[in-house]
């Protein structure tokens, strides 16, 4: 068996825009956007039926996205250049496809530069699938990196009603289309409530007192590989599910400053092509 070592991204240091300053992130936000990002804002909820929840002083407009939380930006940046990540899947598009997609970018950077690559295997390199349900979010998305070539390229946007179900006779929800690709990350910052249909046994999640609860990470548990990292953001109902129902070894972790956890697929390594990938990705 090879063993290997998990490498830490996330902490609870404080962060500030130095970091997004530093690596040229800045130019992907709107100057109204600028003026949120230094701020600390008390998120109010409120719920409007067929639309959603907004966090926002001014709850009288609907589709606001929240602030910008330059703690979770910063840390998926590094923790995608850390780990040297080639291919990401994400449930909610946002600020964090696109800075994501930038960290991807600075790593295909340095990996051209390599005279002898690693003998790894790879279909989708440099890529980052988000699932979003909400077609007018996805298109603003598209609006907004446009002026983004290359961000634009490497980032595939999946459109996908979400359905309530049941694992292992637990209730939750599906996505209904995924995109077939094997993630080496995983980032979870979506659905909301309001966007799941259906019901089991008249039970619906078209409550705001109910917590989302996806089971997709179940679903795709079998084919990810070792060193897979999944990332959750706040949702911690969600996250204890996962945690009661994965069947395969991996490594909880809860950074309470962040409202973030993590799980880190520990398995042995799969033969060659994996062995590779972590000795490329410092993860052994």
């Amino acid at each position: 068996m090879i063993c290997y070592k998990i490498i830490m991204e996330f902490t609870d240091e404080k962060l500030d825009i130095n970091y997004l300053k530093e690596n040229n992130l800045l130019k992907y936000f709107s100057n109204e956007e600028l003026k949120t990002i230094e701020k600390k804002y008390k998120y109010i909820d409120v719920y409007f039926g067929n639309n959603s929840f907004y966090r926002e002083k001014n709850v009288d407009k609907p589709f606001i996205p929240y602030p910008i939380d330059v703690n979770d930006l910063v840390n998926l940046h590094k923790t995608i250049l850390k780990r040297k990540v080639f291919t990401v899947m994400e449930f909610g598009l946002g600020y964090s496809t696109i800075i994501m997609a930038d960290a991807l970018l600075k790593h295909k950077k340095e990996y051209d530069k390599l005279t002898e690559k690693p003998h790894i295997r790879v279909n989708d390199m440099f890529k980052i699938c988000s699932i979003d349900t909400n077609n007018l979010w996805i298109e603003r998305f598209k609006e907004n990196i446009k002026n983004f070539p290359k961000i634009k390229d490497i980032i595939e946007v999946v459109y996908s009603d979400i359905h309530i179900n049941t694992f292992n006779g637990r209730m939750c929800h599906f996505y209904d289309n995924l995109p077939t690709i094997n993630p080496q990350m995983i980032y979870i910052d979506g659905p909301d409530t309001k966007d799941v249909k259906g019901n089991v046994n008249g039970f619906t999640f078209n409550n705001p007192d109910i917590t989302v609860i996806s089971g997709d990470p179940l679903l795709i548990e079998p084919i990810l590989i070792p060193g897979t990292i999944i990332i959750f953001d706040g949702r911690k109902n969600n996250s204890y599910f996962l945690k009661n129902n994965f069947q395969r070894n991996w490594k909880y972790t809860r950074y309470n400053d962040l409202d973030v956890e993590t799980y880190e697929l520990l398995d042995e390594t799969l033969g060659e092509y994996n062995t590779n990938m972590l000795n490329y990705c410092n993860i052994k």
